[in-house]
């Protein structure tokens, strides 16, 4: 009996190191610096305060919020913008 030859089209999976020893230190403590790093380096910035009632967020042109039933200029009738509602039941009326 010959030994087992898999061929040319398989692949060997390399496997994540065992756990524990230099890699699993790594991993325990090398993230957690990490995310300290991150987290201290927010610290120093100061808060953005928006006086709400008299300044608003912009809003993006985008945006979705609100379902609101469109017309097409043309021919006046409803363009669907996903809400599946008619235009009697249009949260926008």
């Amino acid at each position: 009996m010959s030994p087992y030859d898999p061929g040319p089209d398989v692949v060997e999976v390399l496997r994540a190191p065992e756990p524990g020893g230099a890699g699993g230190a790594y991993r325990a403590f090398g993230e957690t610096l990490r995310g300290l790093k991150t987290t201290f380096a927010r610290l120093r910035e100061k808060p953005t305060t928006i006086q709400y009632p008299e300044e608003k967020v912009p809003v993006y042109p985008r945006f979705r919020g609100r379902h609101r039933l469109h017309r097409f200029e043309d021919t006046g009738l409803e363009k669907c913008v996903g809400c599946s509602l008619c235009a009697a039941a249009c949260p926008a009326d």
